[in-house]
């Protein structure tokens, strides 16, 4: 299985400042995974070999749905630069096989904030 590309720009962009969050579903032969053991982890980076993480998504498992979703709180996409591209992947760590799978990927734009609002 190979990562499926899915870009966060445009209208799908992280905007500065905002929370964040999109649910996706696993399935297997058309049944949802079970995701019950499983880790699902997520980073943001300027740069596929870049060595620091800007931010870690907050990944929330619904377990025997198959779903996962990805969040960034208001203060995680406050921390972010404007108007720049980043990247991302998502992995699945698979407890019952020991496998790692990454399940997408793509790029990332930070919309910037006008109006600031302390959080």
């Amino acid at each position: 299985m190979s990562a499926v590309r899915i870009d966060f720009i445009g209208k799908r962009c992280i905007e500065q400042g905002a929370s964040f969050s999109r649910t996706y579903k696993i399935e297997i032969n058309g049944t949802p995974a079970d995701l019950s053991y499983d880790t699902i982890e997520s980073s943001i980076r300027a740069s596929v070999d870049a060595n620091q993480v800007l931010v870690d998504f907050l990944v929330t498992i619904s377990g025997l749905e198959g779903q996962y979703t990805l969040s960034l709180t208001p203060e995680q996409t406050a921390s972010l630069n404007a108007d720049e591209e980043a990247v991302y992947d998502v992995k699945w760590t698979r407890a019952s096989e020991g496998s790692v799978i990454r399940l997408q990927q793509g790029l990332v734009e930070i919309s910037g904030a006008v109006t600031r609002v302390e959080v």
